[in-house]
């Protein structure tokens, strides 16, 4: 058998039928074209009955589906490719049907070809190949072109400060955003959060770049919502704003709000970013707001069976109020051990966090032995309740992680660490065999993602029902990233002498920053909208596909995530 080099491109050699996968495709996808060559040295393709016919092009995009059936018949050739974890090269298998005598694989987009056979007859073969290795991820990067994206966004759509919950890149997607659910388009509670980790970090590092290049965004928000409150700093409690290029003028209401009650999760992130901007009396009025919110009233088991869109969503309010009391109170650092820290707020977030741990209250909950888990909302899941009554989200295990930490609760951030870590173990995952509405069978595995929403009573993911009824396998990104900086904290503050599933906190660290580099991250992504393309961005989670690179969460830019995994090894 022969192996030959493809260029710089990639290197092919033959090797038996009996091959393992390592991992996930390449994330910028390649198109591959095969050309099979009989015993007479007369191309043909293997697209059609009995080899005969034009050759096969088989596309796999970023992230797609890992095995393309090139004949049609499962039974003589196909392709897949994988990621190599530890060199970050793509590896591909081409599956040979013994009737072949040899094969050609051109990288078509790079022009690139070479054909190996012929092969032993009667001895079915495999092609391997490599790719060049994927870029080096650039957290920092990353983070940046997160906050790029953010501007670009609100200069396109002639905003006055609002971010869309879901960024659309291209106009087909803006287009289904706009005309399909508003929720894409609103500015709610996901990109509420760009406020609360932006405004944070630009408490912190004030002369950061990320800081410098959001400030005016933060600002120009500050002084929106300052003007559309109800007075006192009391924001519309349901729907808040519209935010889209057509279909909706900009400050429209997307459902009717009213000013009846606080809503931490709209007033926290404000108020951080006020005390950013200096916004200082409006910050005091959105203070005094959050403090007025009691978790024991507002609990997840009184939430149960309100409406979807119009629910007091306990597990968002109480989250985001004791993320944003932690943040106010450490001038933008959760670390609230210091002489700077401001004492009144701090002991709000304490007595708050004694309400939320409260197994009367239900926020917090056991999840299995020396494990706790944060119990979602199941109102805010359509079509969970039923079935799901109390499930658990891993951007809630993100936040109760973070919040432990600034409390200064190892005992509770090691129990909610340990059921992160069994679940994304157990059932987290890359990539599924199938479209994922139908099969729940994993093709890629991964071990410190945990899937983004699994049921409450045996910790597995499910079908759910709103976008298709997709597997819940996958991760979501935010989270992946939260839990990746909330251990860094862990191991800053606590050291390395404790085990978690028997890894200290800077192993699995560790581990986590390469799955999250492997599988959140895009390449090369176009923001056609704009006309840019962006070399590094975070995905919205690990089984996105190719709806990854139309898409962008703004909420999920969290600088001080970026910054804990950059600097980790």
């Amino acid at each position: 058998m022969k192996a030959f080099a493809l260029a710089a491109l990639m290197s092919i050699s033959v090797v038996s039928f009996a091959t393992t996968s390592l991992g996930i495709e390449n994330s910028n996808g390649y198109t591959f074209q095969l050309t099979k060559v009989n015993a007479g040295g007369t191309p043909n393709g293997y697209c059609a009955a009995d080899g005969k016919g034009a050759p096969c092009t088989a596309s796999l995009g970023p992230k797609g589906q890992q095995w393309t059936n090139l004949d049609g018949d499962n039974s003589t050739i196909d392709l897949e490719y994988d990621v190599n974890l530890a060199s970050g090269q793509s590896v591909g298998h081409v599956g040979v049907s013994i009737t072949h005598q040899s094969v050609t694989i051109s990288n078509v987009s790079a022009g690139a070809s070479a054909t190996v056979g012929p092969f032993t007859a009667g001895q079915p073969q495999a092609i391997i190949f490599k790719s060049a290795p994927k870029p080096q991820v650039d957290f920092s990067k990353i983070s940046n072109n997160m906050i790029d994206v953010a501007n670009a966004y609100v200069s396109h759509a002639s905003s006055p400060g609002l971010l869309a919950n879901q960024i659309p890149f291209t106009s087909a997607q803006e287009q289904a955003d706009v005309s399909g659910a508003q929720w894409a388009l609103q500015f709610g509670y996901d990109a509420t959060r760009f406020p609360l980790w932006l405004g944070a970090y630009c408490m912190t590092n004030a002369s950061s770049a990320e800081c410098v290049n959001s400030l005016t965004l933060l600002k120009k928000y500050v002084v929106f919502a300052k003007t559309h409150t109800c007075g006192n700093g009391v924001l519309p409690d349901n729907g808040w704003w519209a935010q889209s290029v057509s279909g909706h003028n900009v400050g429209d209401q997307v459902a009717p709000a009213t000013c009846a009650a606080s809503h931490p999760a709209l007033a926290g992130p404000t108020a951080v970013a006020a005390y950013a901007t200096a916004q200082y009396d409006f910050a005091t009025q959105l203070l005094n707001n959050l403090y007025s919110y009691d978790l024991g009233s507002n609990t997840p088991a009184s939430a149960a069976g309100q409406p979807f869109g119009n629910s007091s969503a306990p597990y968002f309010n109480a989250a985001i109020k004791l993320i944003s009391l932690a943040l106010i109170a450490g001038n933008g650092s959760l670390d609230l051990t210091g002489s700077t820290v401001k004492q009144d707020v701090k002991a709000k977030f304490t007595a708050d966090y004694q309400e939320w741990l409260s197994a009367t209250n239900g926020f917090v909950v056991s999840g299995g032995a020396n494990t706790s888990r944060v119990v979602f909302s199941a109102e805010n899941a359509p079509g969970v309740q039923a079935t799901h009554p109390s499930p658990t989200v891993s951007e809630g295990m993100g936040y109760g992680l973070l919040i432990a930490y600034a409390a200064n609760d190892q005992a509770t951030f090691n129990k909610f660490l340990t059921y992160t870590l069994n679940e994304a173990k157990g059932f987290g995952c890359a990539a599924l065999n199938g479209d994922g509405k139908t099969t729940t069978e994993c093709k890629v595995k991964t071990n410190y993602l945990m899937p983004w929403i699994v049921d409450g009573a045996d910790g597995k993911p499910f079908f759910y029902t709103i976008g298709g009824g997709y597997y819940t396998s996958g991760s979501a990104s935010d989270a992946d990233i939260q839990i990746a900086w909330a251990v860094s904290l862990a191991e800053q503050r606590w050291g390395n002498n404790a085990q978690v599933n028997g890894q200290n906190y800077g192993q699995i660290l560790s581990a986590m920053k390469q799955e999250i580099a492997s599988f959140d991250v895009n390449m090369n992504v176009p923001y056609s909208l704009v006309g840019y393309t962006y070399d590094q961005l975070l995905a919205p989670g690990s089984q996105w596909d190719s709806a990854g690179v139309t898409v962008m969460y703004p909420g999920y830019a969290t600088p001080q995530a970026f910054a804990a995994l950059q600097a980790a090894q």
